[in-house]
């Protein structure tokens, strides 16, 4: 619960655990795993840097901003996972991945945890999860899952571990204390009538009897003895939150103080972010007089675990117990002093670090009464959410993003102009990526009604026009997106006869590209104008929708487009536009011409290196190996570059 808004959590502690590890292996290993990695992730290892930012202690990724938010960045990072696990995993050395507490795991993590294991080229990868499933109903995102798995014709073999039976208590506490099973089954009848069999409350009790005396060692007769008496007498708590409740009571208080603290992090933390956290002022307040001591002690008494610089509790049910010795009235306290702590040290946080920031203010915002305190929250929300929308991780995002609209909401917009510009457009994207489609329109409204100019608008028609087309209504989103373009200084011409129109426009696009060497294409200029770039941007949208229901409008913006480019400049629709031309001059007659159109298609190849427009790699690679080149070449050439 405390992880759950922490983008890709549960795969990221698995494999930055496997990149460590990884690191330190012999150097002809690592050398082997680097050159895999290079050659099947390639141009995709600047996305799963952005996403596992450990992967650097693998192999040295080239410093390069990764293009793309929303539903891009989700299919890139889904394929570079794809891609990573592949070259990681072979039949000689197959991959186990093994995720516990699957019921908490966040949506990316569990649909990421499905592309990996229904990844029809990847035989040797074994994925093995576990959950509870008294905390998983029907209608839980992980049931969802394991349902599209099996549609999918997975083979997934369900075991279900329940409480240990008497003969195994019985052969767990021979085992431990050294005895032979013969003579234990009366202390097992003790112990199994008290925990029923749970593991968890087999070994809390058998430390309780044996801390109490009730189970000791007799040096006169050098064995282990038992009070059965006494451990029948013994009170046992109904659950585990109530047995770690009675044992934390009983340790000094600055050990108590200690956990509590500890616990408002959830249920593991690394260590350099409690070094962050204890190195400021004011801890004392808590109670805590040496926090790591006191983690110490707990690791001790076997509450706490410690490995790879992360301290954590050892069952979750420990971290709920701790965290209940916090007063309700005090709790909003705790997690705003934490947050505040981390945030003095803004310098040094990580950007898994500010996820933990954020989550620590938000949960204690009821108590911060200065406004450049709050303006400072709602500002670490949108990083929050603008980090979780560029991993594809949308759920977390709409959440972060809407702890940021409700604090903003205390400001007019002509206060906090800016922010309210930024957290409402990264909103409706968020929605649209989740599917909420009536909560964009009044979001896109709030935008519209609010926004001083055109340019602070276009982001909110940008995704107004995809969400109409998401939804098919490709009439809506045309004519909002025509009257858009027309705005920007490129309207469409109006004629009874679009056909017509469109030919015309085809047949000056391919006189245009005639007169221009390869070079002269290659070589072009990079488009500045702002209006330019977002119309651009808006004709690709717009020809995605238009490709099946309005071909005279798709005619038109394809060439538009190309047009654009040739006599302005080149961004990254350009490469889209060239390609998506040459399938023009491939498959319409009246500027049929095969072999040009196989130029013009290589071209757009050319482009999509050149501008970096690896986004658009799939409409690129559609629109040139599957229309233009099996006209020019045998389409078993084209399957290689579309696989």
């Amino acid at each position: 619960i405390f992880r759950q808004m922490e983008p890709l959590s549960a795969i990221i502690v698995a494999f930055t655990d496997y990149c460590q590890k990884i690191a330190t292996t012999s150097a002809e290993k690592l050398h082997q795993i680097r050159t895999s990695i290079k050659e099947t992730d390639g141009p995709e290892l600047a996305v799963l840097a952005n996403a596992l930012p450990s992967i650097h202690q693998c192999i040295d990724v080239p410093s390069k901003k990764v293009a793309g938010v929303g539903l891009k960045a989700y299919h890139r990072i889904k394929s570079a996972f794809r891609l990573f696990v592949r070259a990681i995993s072979s039949s000689d050395q197959p991959l186990v991945l093994f995720l516990d507490d699957l019921q908490w795991a966040d949506p990316l993590s569990l649909d990421l945890i499905e592309s990996l294991i229904t990844d029809r080229e990847n035989k040797s990868l074994l994925f093995i999860g576990s959950y509870r499933d008294n905390e998983v109903n029907d209608m839980h995102q992980l049931t969802v899952q394991l349902h599209s798995i099996e549609s999918k014709h997975v083979s997934i073999k369900k075991i279900k571990v329940g409480n240990l039976s008497k003969e195994y208590v019985n052969e767990l506490i021979s085992d431990a204390i050294q005895t032979s099973p013969r003579l234990t089954h009366s202390l097992t009848n003790a112990v199994y009538r008290k925990t029923s069999g749970n593991i968890f409350f087999v070994l809390e009790f058998l430390k309780s009897i044996c801390n109490e005396g009730f189970l000791y060692f007799s040096l006169k007769f050098n064995q282990w003895e038992w009070n059965i008496p006494l451990i029948e007498s013994k009170n046992t708590s109904a659950n585990a939150v109530d047995l770690m409740l009675c044992k934390m009571k009983q340790f000094p208080e600055d050990v108590q103080s200690a956990l509590k603290l500890f616990s408002c992090l959830g249920t593991d933390c690394e260590e350099c972010i409690l070094s962050l956290i204890t190195s400021g002022d004011g801890i004392d307040e808590f109670g805590c007089t040496d926090m790591m001591s006191s983690l110490e002690f707990s690791i001790e008494e076997g509450l706490l675990d410690y490995s790879d610089s992360i301290y954590k509790f050892v069952h979750d049910q420990i971290q709920i117990a701790a965290y209940s010795l916090i007063p309700e009235t005090d709790k909003e306290k705790y997690h705003l002093w934490i947050g505040n702590q981390l945030w003095a040290n803004e310098s040094a946080l990580s950007e898994k670090a500010i996820f933990v920031t954020v989550g620590q203010l938000n949960k204690g915002k009821m108590l911060i009464t200065e406004e450049h305190q709050t303006i400072e929250l709602i500002r670490l929300n949108l990083q929050a959410g603008e980090k979780s929308m560029s991993l594809g991780a949308f759920a977390p995002a709409s959440f972060y993003l809407e702890a940021g609209i409700s604090l903003v909401g205390s400001f007019s917009w002509k206060e906090q102009y800016d922010l309210h510009l930024r957290l409402y457009e990264s909103y409706a994207e968020a929605k649209y990526c989740t599917g909420e489609f009536e909560e964009i329109n009044k979001v896109v409204n709030e935008i519209l009604a609010n926004a001083k100019c055109l340019d602070d608008k276009l982001g909110a028609y940008f995704t107004l026009v995809t969400t109409l087309n998401a939804q098919s209504k490709t009439q809506e989103s045309t004519k909002v997106g025509l009257d858009i373009l027309s705005s920007l200084g490129e309207p469409m011409p109006v004629h009874l006869d679009m056909k017509a129109t469109g030919i015309i426009e085809l047949k000056k696009t391919k006189h245009i590209l005639e007169g221009k060497t390869d070079d002269e294409i290659l070589t072009l200029k990079a488009l500045g104008n702002n209006h330019k770039i977002a119309a651009m941007r808006l004709m690709y949208g717009l020809a995605l929708g238009c490709f099946f229901d309005r071909r005279d409008i798709y005619v038109w913006l394809i060439s538009k487009m190309v047009q654009i480019s040739i006599s302005d400049g080149i961004c990254k629709e350009s490469a889209f536009a060239f390609a998506t031309f040459s399938a023009l001059m491939a498959t319409v007659d009246v500027i049929l011409d095969v072999n040009s159109a196989s130029r013009i298609g290589k071209l757009s190849l050319r482009l999509l290196q050149i501008l970096q427009a690896e986004e658009y790699t799939a409409g690129i690679y559609g629109a040139v190996y599957f229309f233009t080149q099996t006209r020019v070449d045998h389409f078993c050439k084209s399957l290689e570059p579309m696989n």
